[in-house]
């Protein structure tokens, strides 16, 4: 999303090279605008380039016209983790353009576009929505039925963040405590998405196997490569696919609980209703976060706020005050 906010700033076009763990064309194909770097594969080679990598404690972004930004170069290769739309705002040279786009400067950030975007760029390939389709049936039988969601990122082993098993069952209390009972709930489905097998099992274990949507072997970090070794692996691209159709399903939640990690942040944010996030909750320490990001000291749940999405951008120079309220 941050390559696409950068394009249309710069009036360049946008292009998706994705290979690994499996070519994003194999899961999700375009949809109103065609970013398939094929397009220009064959003559990439001839092309001027020039390498844009934006890290976390990267300035780089603050101090950029990117009106003018590298006209002379064919293609500008943007490498970044970063949520860095609402960052492109700072600089008043951009708000014109920002306005021809039909924005305004207080509304260009990813908490307001995520959702439009996301469909003008994305639609799933043929053999997986239909899979979706049932998805969505299985988890709204009825039209009273209320989905509540459940991302829960344990980490560990080649993931920086860890979080105690113990720590996942507060889960299921605050489940319990401020969405089921608080909400006298009787007629809901909990879809679960996770990077461990045993959280699925526990939730099970917890509400029921009526009650509970999980798919075991969707349980993995797609940056951890070690998940992909082709002698260990040979079904990638269904087990990436299988991540997209979660990350979809956060979108349609009723209300939920979520570990901070863009994966779940992002993934509630990706809903029409924009402003429908009162009922979910961020299992984080913020003011712990602020000092490092990766911290999992003192969890507790915290109403979502879009303050959140932001926090891992405390080292930008004169961007905190703005960022974080």
């Amino acid at each position: 999303m941050t390559a696409y906010a950068l394009a249309l700033i710069m009036d360049r076009r946008l292009l998706i090279d994705l290979p690994t763990p499996c070519r994003l064309e194999e899961t999700l194909e375009p949809n109103e605008v065609n970013w398939l770097f094929s397009n220009i594969a064959s003559y990439y080679f001839r092309l001027t380039k020039y390498n844009f990598h934006i890290d976390y404690n990267d300035n780089l972004i603050l101090e950029k016209n990117f009106l003018k930004f590298k006209r002379h170069k064919d293609v500008i290769i943007v490498r970044t983790g970063l949520n860095l739309i609402r960052h492109l705002t700072l600089n008043p040279e951009h708000h014109t353009k920002i306005k021809s786009l039909g924005y305004s400067v207080d509304t260009f950030n990813l908490e307001n576009v995520f959702y439009d975007w996301y469909k003008k760029l994305f639609k799933f390939k043929a053999h997986l929505e239909p899979i979706y389709q049932n998805m969505l049936k299985i988890s709204k039988p009825t039209n009273q039925t209320k989905l509540i969601c459940a991302q829960i990122r344990v980490g560990g082993g080649f993931d920086s963040q860890f979080m105690h098993p113990k720590q996942v069952k507060l889960f299921w209390k605050q489940i319990r405590d401020k969405l089921i009972e608080q909400k006298d709930l009787d007629d809901f489905k909990l879809f679960i998405t996770a990077d461990k097998k045993f959280v699925i099992k526990e939730a099970v274990e917890e509400f029921g196997n009526d009650k509970v949507i999980g798919f075991k072997d969707r349980s993995f970090h797609i940056s951890n490569v070690y998940n992909f070794l082709p002698f260990l692996k040979k079904n990638t691209c269904d087990k990436v696919g299988g991540l997209y159709l979660d990350f979809n399903m956060l979108g349609i939640c009723d209300m939920g609980v979520i570990s901070h990690s863009g994966f779940g942040l992002v993934g509630i944010l990706n809903r029409e209703n924009k402003l429908d996030l009162a009922n979910f909750y961020v299992f984080t320490n913020p003011t712990e976060k602020k000092k490092r990001f990766v911290s999992n000291k003192n969890l507790s749940f915290h109403q979502f706020n879009t303050s959140l999405l932001y926090i891992q951008f405390n080292n930008l120079k004169d961007n905190i005050d703005y960022i974080i309220p």
